[in-house]
């Protein structure tokens, strides 16, 4: 739902920034400390550095291992920049964020995106 729309037939899943940002959006992820501009600074320190962002598009297309690093990189910035009790504010963000969204939309969207990226990483 969040994932794919983007991506040219044949492709693997990728969550684009607009993707990204309509996530966020939905999740009503906003509060005092993580506000809409920072939405790009939070796409941004989740995703891998490439090396070639002249010729190809990937440094734009989040895969669901840099997903799961900007839910952690989105919770430590809710909380004000605090380390102390990250992983209790990343639990906390997708169980009250995250599963609003639905959970069979999240979890068969996760999942299905998380094989695709399987398959193209050919991990087990």
């Amino acid at each position: 739902r969040y994932s794919g729309r983007v991506a040219p037939p044949g492709a693997g899943r990728f969550m684009s920034f607009g993707e990204f940002q309509e996530l966020l959006e939905a999740a009503k992820a906003y509060n005092n400390d993580f506000v809409p501009r920072r939405c790009g600074l939070a796409f941004r320190l989740a995703m891998m550095t490439q090396a070639d962002e002249v010729f190809r598009s990937r440094f734009q297309e989040m895969s669901f291992l840099e997903f799961q690093h900007a839910v952690g990189v989105i919770a430590w910035m809710r909380s004000g920049g605090l380390t102390t009790a990250l992983s209790e504010a990343v639990d906390g963000f997708i169980l009250q964020k995250l599963s609003l969204l639905g959970r069979r939309h999240l979890l068969r969207g996760a999942s299905s995106f998380a094989s695709d990226f399987r398959g193209k990483a050919n991990i087990a």
